[in-house]
């Protein structure tokens, strides 16, 4: 019974996200026209403006317009609309139904939830793979980012240009998320599919929220609906590993003694690198202390066999900066020319 109530769920929810999201625009893309954000139109964006202020007690402006930025105020907002839209039509949806059969994954309901959900994160995943296959979604860093200094760097910046550096690197990334959209987006490989999109959406999500990109909400769904759709493969995989697992138990004595020596050997390495990582964080990683001159020193005044240098001189002799590292016994000088 609950885990039909949790399907009833996720199939409202994830269905009003498909079809108020991008994803919707994204089923079936018409070349040259670009359509507008469902959830930014009537009645969804009166609605969720108004539980901002009147529920949220939210103050101030809440942009809606399309940015670039799928983790607005106004997206948080409208997700949590949807999950308690979700919530209560499941309830509804409950009580005015009888209980459904105990094998979830094998309702009629279930295998048309999946084929939405297919659609829309195989829709997305070759959209975004295209945009890295060829490399067009992380470009070579421009000649402006080339002479940027590196501190000024947003660490989506960071992200963007690292791979953008590497653009065969940017290429095996899409043509992962290329195959990964093929292969669930047909039946015959809809499983294979879904777990290598399981794989791609997890380290998307990951960069997305690491690098402080904002399509984390967006990438996270596309992670949860690929779990959905790998439900059956998953549980597939757990019946063999359980069979292969009874088949050998009752291992012999000697065998028993392997098994043990493998697990205290494992623990020794554990133990060893754990307390070997410790120790080296807080003698010269994050954790040691500072020198009392950290920090990045302009030089202003030079002297050099008892006379002060020239300001402008640009010999090799002449320092721009000095800069003392983490580490006490380390210090750099930056000469004029950089």
């Amino acid at each position: 019974m609950i885990a039909t109530v949790a399907l009833r769920f996720a199939v409202l929810y994830f269905g009003l996200f498909c079809f108020t999201s991008q994803i919707a625009s994204m089923l079936l893309p018409i070349p040259g026209m670009e359509l507008p954000d469902i959830d930014a139109l009537p009645p969804i964006r009166p609605l969720v403006l108004w539980v901002a202020r009147h529920l949220l007690r939210l103050q101030g402006e809440i942009p809606y317009a399309p940015s670039g930025s799928g983790d607005k105020t106004y997206d948080w907002v409208w997700m949590l609309l949807r999950v308690a839209l979700a919530f209560f039509g499941a309830a509804i949806w409950s009580v005015l139904s009888r209980p459904g059969p105990d094998a979830v994954l094998r309702t009629p309901l279930y295998r048309w939830f999946c084929l939405l959900l297919r659609c829309g994160v195989g829709t997305q995943m070759l959209s975004y793979g295209f945009s890295k296959l060829v490399p067009l979604q992380m470009p070579f860093p421009s000649l402006s980012r080339l002479v940027e200094p590196f501190g000024n760097f947003s660490p989506m910046g960071v992200l963007w240009s690292s791979i953008g550096a590497s653009p065969g690197y940017e290429m095996f990334l899409g043509l992962v998320e290329v195959v990964a959209g093929t292969l669930v987006l047909l039946p015959w490989t809809s499983a294979a599919g879904a777990l290598l999109c399981c794989a791609a959406s997890l380290q998307i999500f990951v960069l997305n929220l690491t690098y402080g990109i904002p399509v984390k909400l967006l990438s996270f769904h596309l992670l949860a609906m690929s779990l959905l759709i790998a439900l059956p493969a998953v549980a597939g995989l757990l019946r063999i590993v359980h069979r292969v697992s009874r088949r050998s138990n009752a291992p012999e004595l000697a065998w028993r003694g392997a098994v043990l020596c493998q697990c205290l050997f494992a623990a020794y390495w554990l133990i060893v690198q754990t307390h070997g990582a410790y120790g080296e964080w807080f003698e010269y990683g994050g954790g040691a202390p500072r020198p009392v001159l950290y920090g990045i020193w302009n030089i202003e005044t030079q002297i050099a066999d008892g006379r002060e240098l020239p300001p402008l001189l640009t010999e090799a002799g002449r320092f721009r900066r000095v800069i003392f590292e983490e580490y006490a016994e380390r210090a750099v000088l930056q000469r004029m020319d950089d």
